[in-house]
């Protein structure tokens, strides 16, 4: 698991510590899309400064929303959660432009050339890859090498695409 499915941890650990007085101050959004359901948990994220926020993707439906004790925590529902799983626009940023951080997944071509240090254009943002993370493409890899870590087989007949932990530039 931890070869083939790590790289959203390992993402995490490249966000920055921030100074105390950021922390009290304002949010850092770190986003992500279609692929939010390989996000560990907000708990991983490297401080309270830190917000986990959505962006709009092809997922069709109800995304997780922040814990809110003041509302009464787990014995609360929000008033957009519904029993058909439909989507709720509330749970989603508005704003991609927002996202000081974006965590994406590439396949195939998608996925080629980007290193860190790469610019590339994401949810219309020009944004600057500032860690990457091979993760198992479970599709295109045989089930006995996705299931079980065999060393040296595995690397030759899996296929890994990139998870990119994507800054934006135009963001503190």
């Amino acid at each position: 698991l931890y070869v083939n499915y790590s790289a959203p941890m390992r993402l995490l650990d490249a966000l920055p510590a921030l100074p105390v007085e950021q922390e009290q101050g304002q949010h850092v959004n770190v986003c992500v899309g279609g692929e939010w359901h390989h996000f560990p948990s907000s708990f991983f994220l490297p401080g309270p400064a830190y917000r986990l926020a959505f962006v709009d993707s092809s997922f069709g439906g109800l995304l997780p929303a922040d814990f809110d004790a003041a509302a009464g925590g787990t014995s609360s529902a929000p008033p957009y959660l519904n029993d058909g799983n439909r989507k709720a626009p509330e749970t989603i940023l508005a704003d991609p432009s927002q996202c000081n951080y974006l965590m994406e997944l590439r396949f195939g071509s998608d996925a080629s050339g980007l290193e860190v240090g790469t610019s590339v254009v994401s949810a219309g943002m020009e944004l600057e890859v500032a860690a990457v993370a091979s993760f198992l493409d479970s599709g295109a890899s045989p089930a006995l090498t996705r299931a079980f870590y065999i060393p040296k087989l595995s690397s030759k007949k899996n296929t890994y695409g990139k998870f990119l932990l994507l800054k934006n530039s135009r963001k503190p």
